[in-house]
């Protein structure tokens, strides 16, 4: 069983898991009169259960050129709660479905209205272990399988999610293909809610493993990361540098209590002085005005 371990913190995301991703190979035909082939939809997002108030939702992709119908599926997870599809529930090619245990307001329409919203009293996914596996006329279509689901303090939830460039069956399988909902966290494309961070419904950003998320900003314990991807954390800091939000400055406040390399530390410098200024007019986001950001980057 792999197991993978990541210590974060930009602001400070401290976060412990071990994740196994099972599905079935296959060679991607499509449906037939018999029912879904295997491989046919792919599980590529899901939100478990964090707290009793919020809602659990998983969104499912079609890699095929045709429509796809779940009707007559079931969906089970490891405590034997199941889900049957008992009405037309279809994906159009290359399309995401979302089902969830409710509705979402301030949220991606994908979840203010999923395709199909379930009773949570029949089917939880909780914080794990747990899995999700869909099964079709007695086929195994996918199957996810999460030993611990911990977004931690740098965000209330975070999705876990394949990376966009691994919908299919067999990429599915690679645990190096899955991840927290990670950058572009700033981009409010991400961003909803109660400081939730995730794409239902849509193209999964990127899984970018070694680069500091940091879209929750209330935890202000110092914490030192070994590991960090520099290079890949300065080009998003340049990016979000870019834009007019007040929280363009944070892929930089996030790396304030560790060490850097002289090449990193010049880098630094000349973004501060390149984009200070433009700060005392950005736009306020995720509960950060200009104030704030002038002061993170200072």
């Amino acid at each position: 069983m792999p197991t993978q371990n990541h210590k974060f913190t930009a602001i400070q995301f401290i976060m412990c898991c071990t994740i196994v991703v099972t599905s079935v190979k296959s060679d991607q035909v499509f449906a037939d009169s018999q029912g879904l082939s295997v491989g046919s939809v792919v599980i590529s997002e899901l939100m478990p259960n964090i707290d009793d108030n919020e809602i659990d939702w998983i969104e499912f992709y079609n890699p095929t050129q045709t429509k796809v119908d779940l009707k007559g599926c079931i969906l089970s997870d490891s405590n034997d709660d199941k889900l049957i599809v008992t009405h037309p529930l279809s994906i159009e090619a290359k399309s995401y479905l979302v089902i969830a245990s409710g509705r979402e307001t301030d949220a991606p329409a994908s979840l203010s209205q999923p395709d199909w919203q379930y009773s949570a009293k029949n089917f939880k996914l909780t914080t794990g272990p747990d899995q999700v596996e869909l099964r079709c006329n007695g086929k195994l279509i996918d199957r996810v399988t999460y030993h611990q689901y911990s977004p931690g303090p740098a965000s209330k939830s975070r999705g876990w999610q394949l990376s966009p460039s691994a919908l299919n069956s067999v990429k599915n399988d690679d645990l190096n293909n899955w991840c927290y909902t990670n950058l572009p966290v700033l981009s409010e494309d991400n961003y909803y809610g109660d400081d939730k961070v995730a794409s239902p419904g849509r193209e999964n950003p990127q899984c970018a493993q070694n680069v500091l998320p940091y879209i929750y900003v209330n935890d202000q314990q110092a914490v030192l990361i070994n590991g960090i991807d520099w290079a890949t954390t300065m080009r998003i800091a340049e990016e979000e540098l870019s834009s007019d939000l007040a929280t363009a400055e944070l892929t930089i406040w996030a790396i304030r209590d560790q060490v850097i390399s002289p090449v990193t530390a010049k880098k630094i410098s000349s973004l501060y002085l390149h984009n200070i200024a433009r700060l005392y007019h950005a736009k306020p986001a995720a509960m950060i005005d200009s104030n704030h950001a002038v002061w993170h980057f200072a």
